[in-house]
């Protein structure tokens, strides 16, 4: 098992460190919190990242109804 720190991951996910403690804090990004600091399983983040890219990025809007298309009711 080989341990990344919250530096490695910003660097592969081009963000800042603390976006990565953040996600770790919130238990978004899975973590082991070792002291103050937090270190991520090089596995498990893989298999985060491939399961994020699998989920849709963009919500479905809602459709708009007669009256906020300009329509009379």
């Amino acid at each position: 098992m080989k341990l990344l720190t919250t530096k490695d991951i910003a660097e592969l996910l081009r963000v800042k460190p603390i976006t990565v403690q953040r996600m770790c804090a919130s238990g978004e990004l899975p973590a082991l919190k070792l002291g103050k600091s937090y270190r991520i399983d090089e596995n498990e983040f893989y298999f985060w990242l491939n399961k994020k890219r699998k989920e849709p990025t963009a919500r479905r809007l809602p459709s708009l109804t007669n009256k906020q298309k300009g329509g009379t009711q």
